[in-house]
């Protein structure tokens, strides 16, 4: 089925919490980034008459819902208020789940800051059931991670495209885990602030919403023949593509992950794509295409099973299992994280 890919940056704060851009800036950002969508996601308070289309921007609200330094949810696409259950996160997601709305655990591993000292804010609830899935890459977690020293936190502020390298191996250790006990797609977040920090005399703005937006994003694929017309018909859409694992994360400032596919084929033709679920027969090839030069790992059950340079890449499967792809590109020297697929699931 030909798919009409659309992308978004997941995970921002305005001035509703503690950002420091309201609605209208945002979206702007959001418009010269080249974006289709932003869900905002503020601190325990939900506001969705701000929802709207800014012009070729969907502006959408969601919550992060949290009471302390850890356990923090992402709610998307819900139809209330649910911060007076921010205390226990499984009423949350139940009631999300009742709503309809879908729920991620946000930033499930972190690294705390030293320079400054920031703390570390992980998912410690993995007793929950029932969430949608999980925030994969953070990229501000990641910023956190890197404040190690005065000079790696001067990289981090001045010339953050050094710092940043991929999602954490626990994350991706835990996603592969969980993956082989029911689907769990991923998405990738800014928690966009737009902050400003000092150091002695340099004052700067960490990170703008417009960096932001050009770095790790969320690419949604939706049926072409999908009526996308109105906000109503591009949230149902959306979110039902975000709820089947049908998108992959990428970090659009390493390279323009516009194009990228990832598909399961029989016969040349596409029997699956990211997210579906597909019986095991033989003849099933597994084929990705990748809109640049790039080097492709196939993971298998957690495992990498093959590896390849280019821009293409098949692999004819002779198991069940959970398949993802990650495409690295090389940037200052080393290979860094680029494109990271939700699986397709062959049992």
């Amino acid at each position: 089925m030909p798919h009409t890919e659309l992308v978004g940056n997941i995970h921002i704060h305005s001035i509703a919490s503690d950002g420091t851009g309201d609605i209208g800036e945002i979206a702007s950002a959001a418009a010269r980034s080249g974006l289709d969508f932003v869900i905002v996601t503020d601190h325990n308070t939900f506001q969705p008459k701000l929802e709207g289309l800014y012009n070729t921007v969907a502006v959408l609200i969601g919550q992060e819902l949290h009471v302390a330094d850890a356990n923090h949810l992402l709610v998307i696409g819900g139809r209330r208020d649910l911060t007076p259950l921010a205390a226990l996160p499984q009423d949350v997601i139940d009631a999300a789940s009742a709503d309809g709305a879908l729920t991620f655990l946000a930033h499930p591993f972190e690294r705390p800051g030293r320079v400054p000292p920031m703390r570390a804010i992980p998912w410690e609830d993995w007793a929950v059931k029932g969430y949608t899935g999980l925030e994969l890459w953070n990229y501000m977690s990641e910023i956190k991670a890197s404040l190690s020293s005065p000079l790696r936190t001067l990289a981090a502020a001045y010339a953050p495209d050094c710092v940043i390298s991929g999602p954490f191996a626990e994350t991706l250790a835990r996603w592969d885990e969980l993956a082989q006990r029911r689907p769990v797609p991923v998405i990738g977040g800014s928690d966009a602030h737009a902050e400003w920090f000092s150091i002695g005399p340099l004052r700067r703005q960490v990170h703008p919403y417009e960096h932001l937006f050009r770095c790790v994003n969320t690419h949604i694929l939706v049926s072409s023949e999908a009526p996308l017309g109105s906000l109503a018909e591009l949230k149902r859409e959306l979110y039902g593509a975000l709820a089947a694992g049908h998108s992959f994360v990428a970090y659009d400032k390493l390279a323009g992950a516009k194009g990228f596919r990832f598909d399961l084929r029989e016969g040349g033709v596409v029997v699956a794509t990211m997210g579906d679920r597909a019986a095991w027969r033989p003849g099933l090839v597994i084929h990705a295409t990748a809109p640049s030069h790039c080097r492709m790992r196939l993971i298998g059950n957690g495992q990498v099973i093959m590896e390849s340079d280019g821009t293409e890449l098949q692999f004819a499967l002779m198991r069940p299992g959970v398949y993802r792809l990650e495409a690295l590109r090389r940037f200052a020297g080393s290979l860094r994280g680029w494109i990271y697929s939700n699986p397709v699931y062959v049992s």
